[in-house]
């Protein structure tokens, strides 16, 4: 289940050699899986070792998780341990459904991981209100106590940095060093502007699931009279495991507004940016988002999504200024029928400027994943690693390894 890169560790300035482990889990179309071995096969990260674990789903039980885990980092340490090297230093990409079914289990299953070896963390998808009463207080507990109990963690915004801090000071936990590393932006398409296909439509990309805004935008087209009638939507990408009632939702609404829902299904990699380039118009209408891939592909491929205004898409336009095309208070566009409108006057505002450059680039991102990992490595208090024929002792929630 697990493979070994062929470099086994890095070499800081301690006067002995750190051995960096990353963990990776989950299935290689999962964005944090594809976000991860992507700037771990850049060259800043080529001398960390890259163990992928728990590929096909979280395992029966929280303890057959652990083992798993447990036993990539001892195979990875017997595989790179040299005379002098130093046991690993452990750093997990993650998002708490990779591990487990629930955030609570996947806490328990990290907490004691990093009881045993020094662990850093880059955490995705930070818990929020918008997750809902019961839900976003059971993912901010976990998430807290899991950022407590490592040597750093790794965030993809200011944002999602905020949330962790209001989590961790709201559970009352110890806070750790807290790195902002952005998704990396590819250089946008270079072609310039191309002719849409299709029927005239509002396209979102990425994973189809309640709260990407897909019915957000459903109910912007229901606003869009005369000329605008004809305008459907089109999903590009599948329906979210676990969430397949949503797009017979979306179709059944569609058919009350007297609109069309297209849902492409998996859109393979080789397909991606010719999809989005020839869409009509591009939207990413999250309300709550706090880091987007879904939005960094749209600027890869030339495009200018439509987007509402929030903290992390400013963020985004104080690096990138005009990239995005902003609806809401303080722009414009009060709405995304407003936004929607305009777009579809003049399809030109979803292109990108000629010469628009995007920070950071993936070496960019790679090279300051790096720094942070390999300064935790540096300053890691080192514990023997062995193998153990059982699961990881329990840890108790109000321990602190």
């Amino acid at each position: 289940m697990s493979t070994p890169s062929s470099s086994p560790h890095t070499t800081t300035s301690a006067s002995r050699p750190v051995e960096v482990l990353h963990l990776v889990p989950g299935p290689d179309r999962h964005g944090v899986t594809r976000h991860a071995l992507d700037l771990l096969g850049r060259p800043a990260l080529a001398d960390h070792s890259v163990r992928r674990v728990v590929e096909d789903g979280p395992a029966a039980t929280t303890d057959d998780t652990t083992a798993l885990l447990e036993a990539a980092v001892v195979d990875a340490a017997e595989a790179g341990r040299g005379e002098d090297a130093r046991a690993p230093h452990v750093h997990l990409h993650l998002t708490d459904h990779l591990l487990a079914p629930t955030a609570g289990e996947c806490a328990e299953i990290f907490v004691a991981l990093a009881a045993r070896h020094p662990v850093s963390l880059t955490l995705h998808d930070l818990p929020q209100p918008a997750d809902g009463p019961g839900r976003y207080e059971r993912r901010r507990a976990a998430y807290a106590r899991m950022a407590e109990a490592s040597r750093g963690v790794v965030v993809a915004s200011d944002h999602e940095r905020a949330l962790l801090t209001t989590a961790l000071a709201e559970e009352g936990r110890a806070a750790p060093p807290i790195v902002v590393v952005p998704l990396p932006l590819d250089p946008p398409d270079p072609r310039g502007p191309v002719s849409p296909a299709g029927p005239r439509s509002l396209a979102v990309f990425g994973w189809l699931y309640p709260g990407k805004g897909h019915a957000d935008a459903l109910e912007a087209l229901a606003t869009l009279g005369g000329d605008a009638a004809d305008v459907g939507l089109v999903a590009l990408g599948e329906v979210s495991p676990g969430h397949e009632d949503e797009a017979h939702t979306l179709r059944r609404r569609a058919h009350e507004l007297g609109r069309t829902v297209t849902v492409t299904g998996h859109l393979p990699d080789d397909a991606v940016r010719d999809a989005l380039r020839t869409a009509w118009i591009p939207v990413a209408p999250h309300r709550h988002v706090s880091a987007s891939g879904s939005i960094g592909s749209w600027l890869a491929a030339g495009r200018r999504p439509l987007v509402p205004t929030g903290t992390y898409v400013d963020e985004i336009e104080s690096r990138c200024p005009g990239a995005s095309f902003r609806y809401g208070p303080g722009t414009d566009h009060p709405d995304l029928a407003a936004a929607a409108r305009a777009a579809l006057a003049d399809p030109s505002l979803t292109w990108l400027d000629p010469g628009a450059r995007l920070t950071p680039d993936g070496d960019g991102a790679a090279a300051a994943l790096a720094r942070a990992v390999e300064d935790w490595a540096v300053t890691s208090t080192t514990v023997p690693t062995t193998r153990t024929t059982g699961p990881a002792p329990p840890i108790l929630d109000g321990d602190t390894p």
